[in-house]
């Protein structure tokens, strides 16, 4: 799991909370750009496309999952160290914790963890989030994603409190069941949801049209999803 800069507290068991208010950045422009493109050009395309719209799903339910358990327990859970699903701890010098779906402390199936492919799905938090009494109104996230090609996005999300990403059918730096992982991607937009080097910026991720041929030199077909603060 990949943590950079701020504090961690400790995890608490406050009130219940009466309700709750997220924000998920679908970008349906990006992906109903993407999923045409894959069924346009990429061989297997009707395979793909459902598998690319099943993880969709999964990842919609797990977003709605994170959202519930904010209001209820009042903070983020930190993420999976594996694939046990067990909620691993947030570095307490951490401004970003990076690893994959908690979904015991989730109470999900361990199938949404993983996307169509079975790979598992990289779970993003604003680690100030996972402290106790966290998730309250006015409360600000510190991850970021662009929507668009690398240098000139076309829409910019700031302030996030967790993203998911399923890095695509290619699963270009994506972690297996087993903790082996596939080898690292290529293009810059792929690269940059890694959350692990070779990204630089662990607290900035990316959402684009596909791009699967490869001789466009920056291939590019991870699937997103981004939850604001309440």
């Amino acid at each position: 799991m990949t943590a950079v800069s701020s504090a961690c507290g400790t995890h608490g068991a406050p009130p219940r909370r009466p309700g709750f208010a997220t924000v998920a950045v679908a970008l349906l422009l990006a992906i109903a750009g993407g999923l045409l493109l894959l069924a346009q050009m990429a061989p297997g395309a009707p395979i793909q496309l459902k598998d690319a719209k099943e993880t969709h799903r999964r990842l919609a339910r797990v977003g709605r999952a994170l959202a519930a358990h904010g209001a209820v327990e009042g903070r983020l859970p930190c993420p999976a160290e594996d694939a046990s699903g067990a909620e691993g701890t947030c570095a307490e010098d951490g401004v970003v914790a990076i690893g994959f779906v908690p979904h015991r402390a989730l109470g999900l199936p361990v199938t949404l963890a993983r996307d169509s492919w079975g790979r598992m799905v990289t779970y993003a938090v604003t680690v100030s989030l996972t402290q106790a009494e966290a998730w309250v109104a006015g409360a600000t996230g510190d991850l970021t994603l662009e929507a668009g090609d690398p240098g000139a996005p076309a829409r910019r999300e700031i302030g996030l409190a967790w993203v998911l990403v399923s890095h695509g059918a290619n699963g270009a730096g994506a972690t297996m069941a087993s903790g082996d992982r596939l080898p690292n991607p290529s293009g810059i937009g792929e690269i940059e949801n890694l959350g692990r080097g070779l990204d630089t910026d662990p607290a900035l991720f990316r959402s684009a049209p596909h791009v699967l041929d490869p001789t466009a030199g920056d291939l590019f077909d991870d699937l997103v999803r981004v939850g604001a603060p309440p």
